[in-house]
């Protein structure tokens, strides 16, 4: 069952009632004709009131009553009852009422009824209704709720005490998927998902009523039973006594807004005041029809300084914290109204809600403040209000079911720049039309006067293309003829930057580029550090290398055999070969000594040495072996700089081990040539090769040892890694069309400089 009220068809008057310097004009709604019975006024953060009642929930929103919305009754097949609670699905029927309702930091609601039946609705929606992750005993009812701000839910009752459901009054806790077995009453049992559930007991028999989070420290809970008002530490667990047992008080309402002090509601002493550092208490009676006690049913602040006040069975009131005194709101449609005071509570729109018997009274406050707030006269009815924001498409950004908080201060992308924003003011005659104006900061020259409607349309704005920024959306009304209310609504939109063009990007970017420079410098400083290092030892290695060199570049013998050859050409009285091999001899010598202290010399210098050095060999042996030395015109020998002695070794090495062992003469050449952007040098003998020559060592003892060979190739790589000259050494063994050997090939490849 749903129906919608028009409260047109309740409107029983417009009294109107002077207090001193305030005005209400009351309006009623009768409930008792549809054979419903209001319990509980339960005012929200997004200015939504909703009424617990016999027949499920109401609720007011502008200038509507729409209801029941939400039952707590279940209809349901029993053959599928697995196949329906693995799915979710319940059909909800109206039932017996709704008894308590809490809404917690997330805007998650929970609402209660007989037999301890929870159910929870995410704000939003009203179809997203869901079982809680809790069970808790049916033998002593329900009877007020509490979310605290860390998601804790409270749930106080008629005579077992206090339910504490760790961490069950958080959203996102109640959106996880529960493992539920449905017994054959309409219970289920949670086998997976559900919470931890803690009781605190209070004297035996005792009820409670109410439940407040302390304002002033978040480790307190403030109880108010039939049996007193009593503080529940949340970390110790102690449950202490406030006003002293046998007193017979009887507490029905808490507020905490006052930092320090406590304001609480009693059926038999009025209002009770806690001074809570002291702990003093003092109340504060009130007119009643009753002469031996003051019960009052529930209070509400008006503001820091004043608190409305239900008087059961008198006349609603004001109660000043400030003189204690109590102004009534005497007036005829509550001398008319059967029953008892209820509740009383103003909601945001400035409006004062009144519960009485079967009745609610609804009225509005003509000259004072909002209740609550210190921002000036209220205007009445036409409170203009954003209701709405749509994207261009109607995808819906903020209603005020869905994210209400955005309808005061709304954040867009770049891409939401065109939004559709809807509008009204509540108007209980919905008879009268209604002119509306806006304007905004930075999109319009001024105020911009819509068509004249009936106030029961929405009206609507188109925002297009908004730029990047920050702007301020106003919003008046007034009747037509009339002027305008003081009252307007504001919206604040800011549309945000591609975050491309925003200023933490930027900073991102810079911050990124400052620290690739800085990882990039300093991994320029160790590499450059780690290469002079390397340098360094490359060097030390070469300088030593080269010392080994020098040391070994000619044979011992080699010196010893030249001295012999030229004291035998003496001894033959041979003068003239004797001061010719002398003379090579001397130039050979002096050339050694003067390139030993050079790191590098010219490939000139290197094959004229290598010249002399085969002259006197030749010399030395006769006609053992020839040589031949052949140069490309095109190089510039004495522009390319190589490591000292790097071709004499290979020569030394195919004269003696390669062209001496064989039994008849032989021949080795030197050339050098260009090939690319390279140059080869090739020694090329035509000897025994390196196997045989291998072989000959092992069965003679040769003094000649080729470690120049070795120490040439150390010396290259070593040059390599310093200078980058990409030279290389390759050794090619001849071989004849049998496998026989017939030589050596020596090929040494030197980088052209630019």
């Amino acid at each position: 069952m749903r129906l919608l009220f028009n409260l047109v068809a309740f409107l029983f008057s417009w009294p109107v009632l002077v207090l001193g310097q305030e005005k209400f004009n009351f309006k009623t709604i009768n409930f008792d004709s549809l054979g419903v019975t209001p319990y509980q006024l339960y005012t929200t953060r997004e200015g939504v009131t909703w009424i617990t009642s016999s027949a499920g929930l109401w609720r007011i929103r502008g200038s509507e009553i729409n209801g029941p919305l939400i039952h707590t009754g279940i209809l349901y097949d029993k053959e599928n009852t697995k196949d329906k609670a693995k799915s979710g699905i319940r059909q909800y029927v109206a039932e017996d009422s709704i008894r308590a309702i809490a809404q917690g930091a997330d805007s998650l609601f929970y609402f209660v009824a007989h037999d301890n039946f929870f159910i929870w609705r995410p704000n939003g929606t009203m179809n997203g209704l869901g079982f809680p992750p809790f069970v808790l005993p049916k033998a002593s009812a329900v009877t007020a709720l509490l979310i605290h701000e860390d998601g804790d839910l409270f749930a106080g009752t008629s005579s077992s005490g206090l339910f504490i459901i760790e961490q069950g009054g958080r959203k996102k806790d109640c959106l996880t998927e529960l493992n539920l077995e449905w017994g054959e009453n309409n219970d289920y049992i949670i086998r997976k998902g559900g919470k931890k559930i803690r009781l605190v007991k209070l004297p035996e028999g005792t009820g409670i009523l109410a439940l407040a989070a302390d304002f002033s420290d978040p480790k307190f809970i403030w109880i108010g039973t039939d049996r007193g008002l009593f503080r529940y530490h949340r970390i110790t667990g102690e449950i202490k006594a406030i006003t002293a047992a046998g007193q017979g008080i009887t507490v029905t309402d808490i507020e905490t807004g006052i930092k320090d002090k406590i304001l609480f509601s009693t059926l038999e002493k009025g209002i009770g005041l806690l001074n809570i550092p002291s702990l003093q208490l003092d109340y504060f009676s009130c007119r009643t029809s009753v002469s031996s006690s003051s019960p009052v049913k529930a209070i509400s602040y008006k503001s820091a300084y004043e608190v409305f006040v239900a008087i059961a069975d008198t006349l609603p009131a004001i109660f000043n914290l400030s003189d204690h005194a109590f102004r009534y709101i005497d007036n005829v449609v509550f001398e008319e109204s059967p029953g008892k005071l209820s509740d009383i509570v103003p909601d945001s729109l400035g409006r004062l809600l009144v519960l009485k018997g079967k009745r609610l009274f609804i009225g509005e406050n003509l000259s004072s403040n909002v209740p609550g707030s210190n921002e000036g006269p209220s205007p009445g009815f036409l409170n203009p209000q954003f209701i709405s924001i749509q994207t261009e498409n109607g995808k819906e950004i903020a209603s005020r079911d869905y994210h209400p908080d955005l309808l005061k201060r709304v954040n867009l992308s770049h891409r939401q720049n065109t939004v559709i924003i809807n509008y009204t003011a509540p108007d209980f005659s919905q008879s009268n039309p209604l002119q509306f104006a806006w304007k905004m900061e930075g999109y319009t020259g001024g105020w911009i006067e819509m068509p004249i409607i009936s106030s029961d349309k929405d009206q609507f704005l188109l925002l297009q293309d908004l730029k990047p920024g920050k702007y301020l959306l106003q919003l008046k009304v007034r009747p037509p003829g009339g002027d305008w209310r003081e009252t307007e609504a504001t919206l604040e939109i800011l549309v945000n930057s591609p975050f491309w063009k925003s200023t933490w990007f930027v900073l991102l970017l810079v911050f990124f580029a400052v620290m690739m420079t800085f990882v990039f410098t300093e991994w320029r400083v160790r590499r450059f550090r780690k290469e002079e290092k390397l340098k360094s030892e490359y060097e030390h290695q070469l300088m030593q290398l080269e010392a080994q060199a020098l040391r070994s570049q000619m044979n011992p013998h080699f010196i010893y055999n030249c001295l012999n050859s030229i004291k035998s050409l003496m001894q033959e009285n041979d003068i003239e070969k004797g001061v010719s091999y002398l003379t090579t001899f001397s130039k050979l010598i002096r050339t050694l000594f003067n390139n030993a202290d050079k790191k590098l010399i010219t490939l000139y210098d290197e094959v004229e040495t290598c010249k002399l050095y085969l002259q006197l060999e030749s010399m030395r042996f006769d006609a053992r072996f020839k040589y031949s030395i052949e140069i490309d015109d095109q190089l510039d020998l004495k522009s390319i700089f190589i490591p000292a002695l790097i071709i004499q070794p290979f020569i030394e090495n195919a004269i003696w081990h390669g062209i001496i062992p064989k039994s008849n003469s032989g021949k080795l050449s030197l050339l050098v040539k260009r090939k690319g952007d390279q140059i080869e040098i090739i020694v090329d003998d035509d000897g025994v090769g390196r196997e045989i020559s291998a072989q000959n060592k092992s069965r003679t003892n040769i003094p000649h040892q080729s470690k120049g060979v070795n120490l040439t190739q150390a010396r290259i790589e070593l040059d390599n890694l310093l200078r980058q000259q990409e030279a290389g050494i390759e050794v090619i063994d001849k071989k004849d069309s049998l496998g026989n050997s017939t030589g050596t090939k020596v090929v040494i490849t030197l980088k052209i400089p630019e």
